[in-house]
């Protein structure tokens, strides 16, 4: 396969390895730096779990962005032999009768995806744990589910390193270099310079630090995550 362009992708969580492979796919020559472990515990993707949905109110762009999506996190799962993807459903419970539920709902119906609108006692029979008072009715959708999240990573760059992609730990990038046609090469804490021709950075939480600089600020938001057993 000819190499088309070498690619650097600064950040080696679930974006930067997913990016690197589907890269790799095309036939470039791609190399991940991360300054820590692939995966690990700091990467916002190095958790237990996320959920994966297709309901994000009105914002049907974003359902779309799942669908799309979805036969790739099912290709992976038959790629990795393990499951990362699990559609066990996304129950959601509505406080009241419009909303983001509500809006959810239609655009489900709008896309034909299918879906469940259930009311109280429905709820109760079927999840007894939950109080059918502290909600008006639910919104259950059967083709969303839990992706194992460090184990996504893990295995995603397992796949990626089969299709040659180089995946560099412990590299922890400080400064970007460019010129006039744009990046030339980013260098790391230690001095090493990395050239290449096109630069991805997928550095999540950091990336302010490097991006910062040259005008593009990302405003970081913190989130919250509790898990019940």
């Amino acid at each position: 396969m000819s190499v088309k362009n070498s690619v650097i992708v600064v950040g080696g969580g679930i974006m930067g390895v997913q990016t690197a492979y589907h890269l790799a796919l095309l036939g470039h020559s791609v190399t991940v730096l991360d300054q820590r472990d692939v995966p690990n515990q700091w990467a916002a993707s190095g958790d237990h779990l996320r959920v994966f949905r297709l309901t994000y109110g009105k914002d049907s762009f974003y359902t779309e962005m799942a669908l799309k999506s979805l036969p790739l996190w099912l290709e992976l799962n038959a790629l990795s032999e393990e499951t990362l993807l699990l559609q066990n459903g996304v129950l959601e419970l509505a406080p009241k009768a419009g909303g983001y539920e509500a809006h959810s709902m239609a655009v489900l119906k709008e896309r034909k995806i299918r879906f469940e609108k259930l009311m109280p006692p429905d709820v109760k029979k079927r999840y007894p744990m939950y109080r059918s008072g502290a909600f008006k009715w639910a919104l259950f959708h059967q083709d969303g589910g839990m992706i194992w999240a460090s184990r996504s990573v893990a295995a995603t760059a397992s796949i990626a390193q089969r299709k040659g992609v180089n995946i560099r730990n412990g590299v922890r990038v400080v400064s970007i270099q460019k010129d006039k046609n744009g990046i030339k090469s980013v260098k790391d804490a230690a001095g090493k310079v990395w050239e290449a021709e096109k630069f991805v950075f997928t550095a999540g939480y950091w990336s302010n630090e490097l991006l910062k600089p040259w005008g593009i600020p990302i405003k970081i938001t913190k989130q919250e995550q509790l898990f019940l057993r």
